[in-house]
């Protein structure tokens, strides 16, 4: 825990202490409108100390449940586990984002209304890289093979091992040593042979 927050809060401190610096000095030259934004920066400073914080605990949690994984403690594969620390990441990142605008005096409220509409215009203009995120996503949740799992897909006429379940593509190595990329979409449509699971 003490790695962890180590390097935040020492770098924290650093910025505190200037930040008190300045506003002494601000204080003594009467610029009101100086106290006013430094201790909107002071604040989202703290904001992204706090980010950093919850990304650094996330990420060593993430490793003790990968290295459980390998020891067969838990369930779930490395593969899952690292789909769910990318989505925990993007979820602590944006909700410290409206933290931030929102101490810095910006309304976030026609922000995450504009997000809506930005978000429904993008499903539309790349719906092949929703429908391969979205096909990565079921294939963690179902599950229907695993990073190590021999594979033989007869429609492409291909027979390999996963090496990686990723957001957009899933990487299969054939027989002959070659790498091929199949992107999620397709593959969570086809028939797959699991031959690990035979």
């Amino acid at each position: 825990m003490d790695y962890v927050i180590f390097k935040p809060i020492y770098f924290l401190l650093w910025l505190l202490a200037t930040f008190y610096i300045m506003q002494q000095t601000f204080e003594r030259l009467g610029f009101e409108f100086g106290l006013y934004h430094l201790s909107a920066f002071r604040n989202a400073t703290i904001c992204v100390c706090l980010v950093w914080i919850f990304l650094r605990l996330k990420r060593e949690i993430l490793k003790l449940f990968v290295w459980k994984s390998r020891q067969r403690q838990i369930l779930i594969d490395p593969s899952s586990l690292n789909f769910i620390g990318k989505i925990a990441s993007a979820i602590i990142v944006f909700i410290g984002i409206l933290f931030i605008l929102d101490l810095l005096g910006i309304d976030i409220i026609p922000l995450i209304a504009f997000g809506g509409i930005g978000a429904a215009a993008l499903g539309f203009s790349a719906k092949d890289i929703m429908a391969n995120f979205f096909g990565g996503l079921m294939l963690h949740v179902a599950r229907p093979f695993v990073v190590g799992d021999l594979l033989a897909i007869n429609k492409e006429q291909i027979e390999g091992y996963v090496e990686e379940i990723g957001w957009y593509m899933t990487c299969i190595r054939n027989m002959e040593k070659e790498m091929l990329y199949m992107p999620n979409a397709v593959l969570s449509s086809m028939v797959i042979k699991n031959i690990s699971e035979l």
